[in-house]
This record gives C-alpha cells, sequence and structure tokens, in this order.
C-alpha cells in the first residue's frame, strides 16, 4: 500500500522557516514558519519514521532488532509482517482472512 501524504502530516520537533511561496502576497517581508513537515525538507524522512514507528508500536506492533524497517505482531496464532519503505508499506500475514 502506498501512503499518499507521508511527509505533509508530521510533526517537527525544531523550529524552521521558509520563504513565502511563490504567488503570496500579504508581506514580502515576511516568512513562514512551518508547524508540519513537507516534501524536500532534510528533517521529513525523520519524522514520517517516527510517526509510523510510534503508531505501529501503538497497536502492537513491534520493530525487528535486525532490520528496523520490519514490523512484527501475532495475535493468537496468526502472525502479521508490516515492512516499511519510505511511504509504501507491505502487509503480510499467514491467514489471508485476517489479512482483509
Amino acid at each position: 500500500m502506498d501512503v499518499k501524504i507521508t511527509f505533509l502530516n508530521c510533526d517537527l520537533e525544531e523550529e524552521i522557516y521558509m520563504e513565502q511561496p511563490e504567488g503570496f502576497t500579504q508581506a514580502r517581508h515576511l516568512v513562514c514558519k512551518l508547524h508540519k513537515s513537507l516534501y524536500g525538507l532534510k528533517q521529513s524522512p525523520r519524522a514520517w519514521n517516527q510517526k509510523i514507528n510510534a503508531l505501529l508500536n501503538n497497536i502492537q506492533f513491534v520493530r525487528n532488532d535486525e532490520d528496523f524497517s520490519v514490523y512484527v505482531a501475532q495475535v493468537g496464532d496468526v502472525k502479521f509482517f508490516i515492512v516499511v519503505y519510505v511511504d509504501d508499506l507491505i502487509l503480510v500475514c499467514n491467514n489471508k482472512d485476517k489479512l482483509l
């Protein structure tokens, strides 16, 4: 599955300012303070990783120690795997009915 707006909903830990976008006409001498990450920021991938990690941990997925992009959860005899690659997720399960 593909996460469409991956970097646009992540919180930033530091204060970041940017020049006003082209066409913004209110006051030329002002800058914009970012509250959320944007595509193109160096901080965006890390902010996304922290957000997806917290979300998956919250729903009982555990990050693999050997490969930090792999998460595992087990519910009874059903084992779930999620592989994270930038803004794509691969979902795998040993019970097809539970995955749907």
